[in-house]
């Protein structure tokens, strides 16, 4: 009895060791799963462009077991674990045969690891031990009740190492012999899965006699175990073994810095960089056109050789219709050390004025112009800033149009004043600008003529939203990405992107006679940026010529240095096909009558007016400089029929009376995303205390600028000389 007591108790005892055995020795799939492998970049062609080291330095290539020779799976179960595919993980029969020869031999001389083992003790590594034996069989165990043996293979040959950093066998492949696992030959795949056993000692490429042997080995195992046939094994063990380490040769490695280790592309580093940040996956299929990228490199190269004093550049091709960057050159010397490392694309620089575009699509929004209207064109003064125009010449008043299309300062400083600088960086805002992240009052109006920083690529992107219509997204370099999820933004009316592009595209670019494009360039104080943008309705080219290093150099103008670069491009790309037609807005334009004169909407006392287009739902100022005329015309019976006339003076009792508040005009507004921005004006100047909804907004006798959040708004206007207040009711939806 007392024999069967301690049995029964040895019994139980070695059940509930099992049992906490197995429950503590789980399989490490977390550890093993969170090692991140190498990237794998392509273009949009699917060619392979670059590659970029995993964890630990390593080569890592994922790989399907689809993927992958059958050869190498034979060869790895024929000479590793040739019961792989009937056990549960531990292979007793070998447990039983390594005991006993371990024992006869008083040292461990075989370990009886199964594949699932390996990859447990890859999982986790540890210094080989009975104990380690042990909890490599129990992880080995749970490993086979959770997933199938494809799983187990697949994780195997995507974790095994092959000598120095160079780890699973698609890294093998390419390595050893500069192709895909899934073509390597019979011979080749021997190869490889003999070095398995030692890794380091069995390199192919240091010891190739070695790696025979161990191969030849490979082979009769796969004879043995009916995978292949005694012939096909001869055959097969002729094949040549590498004799000289791909990666070794330091004198190679400079002379062909343009492949790594695996004989994979090591180029267009920037770009891959960019599309890292949108795909976390190991092989990243990215945007990049290779014609494209070629084009807008040697193009840009070409031209600044030809400037005195200037050392690199930059360029940007965005398709219009998905936002996908076709073609991207951060630098014309990536070996270069510092500066080829900087991307001078994504590189915080002066636009100069190539962000007055923004400034005149906001003014047209707000109704404070139309291409039509006359803007002043002279010297200004301020505290600390005294802005002129870059030729230094004024022509005291100019159509909005001229103004923006010839790039003159002091109309765009001026407009923005109107605008406020806070407002506009709010607008760029939506359009993808990030980097005016200073605050609006560290720019003031400088931010009109380049007195911020914004980068090629953002500017770009802002440029491909006008040309889509006013509809603003951010860009995407990896095609997984494609504005997935991402928020389309469409800040401004229809009728101002239309006019906008319009004024765009008021004369042609230089040496692009051929290629309708709109366009802006920019230069920047003190001669140290280059730009220049330019979109049709398929693509959107950015290009910025100047030095990392910030020098300055005369030949940096915007349309001397950047110009022949966009249109060079453009020519180029539509070299063997019909260019599309020129830019076109999204509509939205309505006829206005405006003052000839002034070229604001048109009151009572203009002697002549003319029809021009505007954006439609956009009330455009009227023409204060004939205000005073209202009063008189309406006390002469002067019959109105233009709905803007008829906002100016009211019709009571069958004749006109004068009505003080000259704008807004009473009616619905369409609001923006968060309000719609309106002038506060009285036909007189006299000065008057204004109220909006009750609570007091400003006291002047001058224009007064006021948002309005979507809603309905009532308008009061003060004046000492009159007891009885001037009100008007609006809507803003």
């Amino acid at each position: 009895m007392l024999v069967v007591a301690v049995l029964a108790v040895v019994s139980l005892g070695a059940v509930a060791g099992w049992c906490v055995a197995r429950r503590a020795l789980q399989f490490p799939e977390r550890e093993l799963c969170s090692r991140r492998p190498s990237q794998v970049f392509t273009d949009r062609h699917g060619a392979v462009v670059r590659a970029e080291l995993g964890d630990g330095e390593s080569w890592r290539i994922p790989v399907s077991v689809e993927r992958v020779s059958p050869y190498v799976v034979h060869g790895i179960v024929a000479v590793e674990d040739h019961r792989y595919w009937r056990h549960d993980g531990v292979d007793r029969m070998a447990v039983v045969r390594a005991f006993l020869g371990n024992v006869r031999h008083g040292r461990i001389v075989s370990g009886a690891s199964t594949v699932t083992m390996q990859l447990c003790r890859l999982a986790a590594p540890e210094p080989r031990s009975f104990r380690a034996k042990f909890r490599q069989a129990f992880r080995a165990l749970d490993l086979e009740t959770k997933h199938d043996k494809k799983w187990i293979m697949e994780q195997y040959l995507n974790a095994i190492p092959y000598g120095g950093n160079i780890v699973g066998i698609e890294a093998a492949a390419r390595a050893y012999f500069a192709k895909s696992a899934h073509d390597l030959t019979l011979g080749e795949a021997a190869l490889l899965a003999g070095v398995l056993q030692r890794p380091s000692a069995l390199r192919p490429d240091r010891y190739p006699d070695r790696a025979r042997l161990r191969q030849q080995l490979v082979l009769q195992r796969m004879v043995e175990c009916g995978y292949v046939s005694a012939a096909q094994a001869a055959a097969a063990g002729t094949c040549v073994v590498p004799v000289s380490d791909p990666g070794g040769n330091a004198e190679a490695e400079q002379d062909n810095a343009s492949y790594n280790r695996l004989g994979l592309p090591m180029t267009e580093a920037h770009f891959c960089a960019l599309a890292a940040t949108e795909a976390q996956t190991p092989a990243v299929r990215t945007t990049l056109d290779p014609v494209w990228q070629a084009l807008a490199f040697d193009t840009l190269r070409t031209r600044v050789r030809a400037l005195d004093g200037v050392q690199d550049g930059a360029a940007v091709i965005i398709e219009n219709s998905s936002g996908a960057v076709r073609a991207l050159v951060g630098t014309l010397d990536p070996k270069a050390s510092p500066a080829g490392e900087v991307n001078a694309a994504c590189a915080r620089r002066s636009p100069g004025s190539a962000l007055k575009p923004f400034i005149y699509l906001l003014a047209l929004d707000g109704g404070m112009i139309v291409p039509d209207t006359l803007l002043e064109d002279a010297p200004l003064t301020y505290r600390h800033y005294r802005p002129g125009n870059f030729d230094g010449e004024y022509r005291h008043s100019i159509p909005a149009r001229d103004a923006l299309a010839r790039s003159l300062n002091t109309p765009a400083v001026r407009l923005l004043e109107m605008i406020t600088p806070e407002y506009l960086v709010t607008k760029l805002g939506e359009c993808g600008i990030t980097t005016l992240d200073r605050g609006a009052d560290t720019y003031g109006l400088s931010l009109a003529l380049g007195g911020g920083e914004v980068t090629l690529l953002e500017l770009t992107n802002a440029y491909a939203g006008l040309a889509r219509g006013g509809r603003f997204f951010r860009f995407h370099c990896a095609e997984s990405d494609a504005r997935a999820g991402g928020e389309v933004k469409a800040p401004f009316s229809n009728g101002s992107v239309t006019l906008t592009i319009d004024m765009l595209s008021t004369y042609p670019l230089p040496e692009c006679p051929d290629v309708a494009l709109a366009w802006k360039t920019g230069t920047s104080n003190g001669y140290r940026d280059a730009w220049c943008i330019g979109f049709n309705r398929e693509i959107t080219i950015g290009v910025w010529l100047g030095n990392k290093s910030g020098q300055a150099a005369r030949d940096l103008v915007g349309i001397k240095a950047a110009a022949p670069v966009v249109a060079n491009i453009a020519r180029a790309l539509y070299r063997n096909g019909r260019p599309p037609p020129g830019p076109r807005g999204p509509g939205g334009t309505v006829s206005i009558d405006v003052c000839a004169e002034s070229g604001l909407r048109a009151a009572p006392g203009c002697a002549a007016v003319k029809s021009v287009l505007a954006p439609a739902n956009v009330p455009l100022r009227f023409c204060l400089g004939h205000a005073t005329d209202v009063e008189q015309t309406a006390e002469a019976g002067f019959s109105a029929t233009d709905s803007a006339r008829d906002a100016a003076v009211g019709m009571a009792g069958g004749r006109r009376e004068r009505r003080g508040i000259l704008s807004p005009a009473p009616g619905r507004y369409r609001a923006d995303t968060k309000n719609v921005r309106l002038q506060l004006a009285t036909v007189g100047r006299e000065t008057g205390d204004w109220f909006v909804d009750g609570g007091f907004v400003a006291r002047s006798a001058e224009p007064v600028w006021h948002n309005f959040a979507p809603g309905n708004h009532t308008i009061t206007c003060v004046h000492a000389s009159e007891s009885t207040p001037d009100s008007v009711e609006i809507v803003v939806r």
